[in-house]
């Protein structure tokens, strides 16, 4: 496969900016890092060391808990019957069959009233 001057330059153009960003990602990771630590340093004056220590534990564990459990928030039936609900009140029952078109949401009532004419 042969590649022309114009998508080489293209490539090493990418490949540059790439590498000009990785810096600053680092440096804002690593302050946001000191920031942290200023933070905790702080609250251990206020407090003591011991009772930051215990906080800082709590966090930790809750972060674990949140890596453990994935990604995916835990959806249960009572999540989703919630949010069919939730469907129904903002938008209407898609399966009532024997509505009225003046009982659809107003979107629905644009489209259908447009099919509607254009059948009569």
């Amino acid at each position: 496969m042969k590649i022309t001057k114009r998508q080489l330059r293209r490539i090493i153009k990418e490949e540059k900016q790439k590498l000009r960003e990785e810096p600053r990602e680092k440096k804002q990771k690593m302050s946001a890092f000191v920031d942290m630590l200023q933070a905790v340093e702080t609250y251990a004056e206020l407090t003591s060391p011991e009772n930051a220590r215990d906080e800082l534990q709590i966090l930790i564990d809750d972060l674990q808990a949140e890596i453990d459990a994935g990604d995916e928030p835990e959806w249960d039936e009572a999540d989703q019957d919630n949010a069919n609900q939730e469907y129904i009140n903002q938008y209407g029952d898609p399966y009532n069959e024997g509505a009225s078109l003046d009982q659809m949401p107003s979107a629905w009532q644009q489209i259908l009233g447009k099919c509607l004419k254009e059948k009569k």
